[in-house]
């Protein structure tokens, strides 16, 4: 048994009778969409660009998002849109509080797509950059914030599931300890005393 090795987190917690998490990382996020660790070889460095990003957009500067999506994005429209949205949101969940990268997957059309959550006040909303496989974002979208339930399963486990990759986790709590099960390996989720 081994811990996640980069230091990502998988915080549980119950909401209205349902288990959640909520990854925060690479691995806890590849964890619960694919069922295993191993990820994109370019997956930490858009996990650090989109963190430039998101970091610059809170802060209204959109210049490394225009440079994110390369030639023939509008300036003025993307800066436009982008402050709109964060006014949005600071109306409807308060004041900005912190940024967490959640993790990239594979997106659609064999490309990546990197998952940015930014926590206000009162709620968090998730920003969505999909990578093209040259390198330039293909899309970008934005929603509100939501953990991953985690389901009843055989032997007193629990599940995730993931419609967009056909994978999800396979969990055990047993005596304080929890633990993921992946097709290579079996990774140490929480030790509580």
């Amino acid at each position: 048994m081994r811990p996640l090795s980069d230091g990502s987190r998988l915080p549980l917690r119950s909401t209205h009778g349902k288990l959640m998490a909520e990854a925060v990382g690479q691995q806890a996020y590849q964890l619960l969409i694919t069922g295993d660790t191993v990820s994109h070889a370019n997956a930490a460095r858009l996990n650090m660009q989109s963190r430039a990003i998101a970091d610059a957009l809170v802060k209204r500067d959109v210049r490394p998002l225009i440079a994110a999506l390369g030639a023939g994005s509008d300036a003025a429209d993307v800066a436009k849109q982008e402050s709109e949205l964060l006014s949005s949101r600071l109306e409807r969940f308060g004041a900005f509080q912190s940024i967490d990268v959640i993790g990239t997957t594979a997106g659609p059309e064999g490309g990546l797509r990197t998952t940015v959550r930014l926590n206000f006040a009162k709620g968090g909303a998730t920003n969505l950059y999909t990578w093209g496989r040259d390198g330039f974002i293909v899309d970008v979208g934005a929603r509100p914030f939501t953990p991953t339930e985690l389901v009843p399963a055989e032997g007193g486990k629990l599940r995730t599931f993931d419609a967009r990759s056909g994978g999800g986790a396979r969990l055990r709590f047993v005596d304080g300890h929890g633990t993921a099960i992946t097709r290579t390996d079996t990774i140490l989720l929480t030790r509580q005393p």
